[in-house]
């Protein structure tokens, strides 16, 4: 199976679905839909990090990635409430970019001089370039593809940023977030329930919910990656 099959799994994985929670050993997670992938979140990061050296593999992933956060906003109660659920599931769009940012930023910096063109090459073989379309992502639905074509955010700054801002400044713990392709879901998610992501203070809030859970998931990632914290 190609590594995008998988997205579902390391989606659920990387957002610490409870229903993902590694046991000591390792289990095969089963449901109505047969067997899931179910690792430790730091051993899943380092095998993504693992193929990801392979830009198309890398462009794949992430755009899947996006398409499953697409999915999760796209399911999301009609109205804000008390009940969390909204802040939920921003949380997740922040902690799957969170995770896959870092990943970019960790094979730009490896071998920095000869990656140059990794990055270029990743956004050739994007969804918005070559890449596999959306439709052979298992479990995206029309609104949620419509949302990721919409947010047309080059998300390949984000991954160059983060790779800048190591380089220079040793990965302080208190980075600055690189999560406009984030928002960029966010934003468009907003709209489509008749917010307008510029003015509406819920849109606001949850976009700050979403880069508090992205910066502790770039930097558990980056941990996890042996890219110390300094």
């Amino acid at each position: 199976m190609a590594p995008v099959d998988y997205v579902p799994d390391t989606h659920n994985t990387l957002t610490h679905d409870p229903r993902y929670a590694h046991v000591s050993g390792g289990q095969v997670l089963q449901d109505g839909d047969g067997g899931h992938l179910n690792v430790a979140q730091d051993s899943l990061t380092r095998v993504l990090r693992g193929v990801c050296d392979n830009p198309e593999n890398f462009a794949n992933l992430y755009d899947a990635e996006r398409a499953q956060a697409a999915r999760t906003l796209d399911g999301a109660s009609a109205s804000y409430g008390s009940d969390k659920d909204w802040e939920n599931r921003t949380a997740d769009v922040g902690m799957g970019s969170g995770v896959f940012n870092a990943i970019g930023a960790d094979v730009v910096l490896d071998q920095r001089d000869s990656k140059k063109a990794w990055i270029d090459d990743v956004a050739r073989y994007s969804y918005h370039g070559v890449g596999a379309p959306l439709t052979l992502i298992p479990g995206i639905g029309d609104t949620a593809q419509r949302m990721v074509d919409a947010a047309t955010y080059e998300w390949s700054k984000d991954v160059k940023a983060e790779a800048d801002q190591i380089a220079n400044v040793g990965v302080a713990k208190e980075m600055g977030a690189k999560a406009q392709g984030s928002h960029d879901l966010i934003n468009q998610w907003a709209g489509s329930r008749g917010r307008d992501p510029m003015t509406d203070s819920v849109v606001n809030y949850l976009r700050d919910q979403s880069d508090l859970h992205y910066s502790a998931s770039r930097n558990q990632a980056l941990a996890d990656l042996h890219r110390g914290l300094s």
